[in-house]
């Protein structure tokens, strides 16, 4: 079997580490300048990638999105997300990973929608 979910899971905390190590450099910097683009990359970037690869981590592992996510302003990267769960995903069963990721981002966008109404209805 060529399952490779542990380089997702490292990918996670590095990224995580990443962004601690960041924080930290944001409050020694004094360069305004700098530590401007040391947040914009913090989240931006890295926020987008940590949330894509939980998502993936997380479908690769059997959970369903709004297990993961229920507050989410902005809908996710499938695109993205799908070619980690190809990646990082087992080799052997590519074709029965599609379907399922199909069913999972059909069911994960439908749960965003609905959600995501619900707040616009309440404000």
């Amino acid at each position: 079997m060529n399952d490779e979910r542990v380089f997702l899971k490292v990918k996670l905390k590095s990224l995580a580490a990443e962004a601690k190590i960041i924080r930290d450099h944001e409050k020694k910097v004094t360069d305004e300048w700098i530590r401007s683009e040391l947040v914009n990359h913090r989240r931006n970037f890295l926020r987008a990638d940590a949330r894509n690869s939980l998502l993936a981590y997380s479908f690769l592992n059997g959970w369903e999105y709004w297990q993961i996510e229920n507050k989410a302003r902005s809908k996710p990267n499938f695109q993205k997300i799908y070619r980690m769960v190809r990646k990082y995903g087992n080799a052997h069963l590519l074709t029965q990973i599609e379907k399922e990721f199909k069913d999972w981002q059909k069911n994960a966008l439908e749960y965003w929608r609905k959600e995501n109404e619900t707040k616009k209805e309440c404000n």
